[in-house]
């Protein structure tokens, strides 16, 4: 008994189409190209700046011709924690009490790293000591990580109640 020959399909693949007849593909769904509606889209190679950054280089991706933006998408992800400031009447008032294991240009110098390096303990670690602005007091205290973390965050809640 002799089955026809489905249209459209090579000779090795009907042989094993017609041998395990469980396999069923629908041939009406099947495309052999897909058909896309309409024109492609142009896309061009623009430059774009983002407010995220405080210099003023221009980076490129590409992006389609027709979209029009002013400032880089993902910018507005960028949230900075603002870093705790304070004067000298502060300092006197309610940080100096806090600890006599430091002193006033170790307590500067961490907050201004702080300040520079977004509150990355991390990096504001590794640079502690070897940045040519750091106390030499601090070299021969020895401070961990965690004394680090403890000092700026104790002066953060001696602003915070003090204001």
């Amino acid at each position: 008994m002799h089955k026809p020959k489905a249209g459209g399909m090579s000779r090795e693949l009907t042989s094993l189409y017609l041998e395990n007849p469980g396999l069923t593909v629908p041939l009406e769904q099947f495309q052999a190209k897909p058909k896309f509606g309409g024109k492609a889209e142009r896309w061009v190679w623009r430059g774009f700046k983002s407010s995220a950054r405080g210099d003023e280089l221009v980076l490129h991706h590409w992006a389609r011709a027709s979209e029009k933006y002013t400032d880089y998408y993902y910018a507005q992800f960028n949230a900075k924690t603002a870093a705790c400031t304070y004067s000298d009447d502060e300092y006197d008032a309610c940080i100096g009490p806090l600890d006599s294991g430091w002193t006033r240009a170790e307590t500067d110098y961490l907050v201004q790293l702080c300040a520079q390096l977004d509150l990355r303990f991390l990096v504001i670690h590794d640079r502690y000591y070897t940045h040519a602005d750091c106390p030499h007091a601090a070299v021969a205290g020895g401070r961990t990580l965690e004394d680090l973390k403890e000092r700026y965050y104790a002066v953060a809640r001696a602003l915070t109640q003090h204001r």
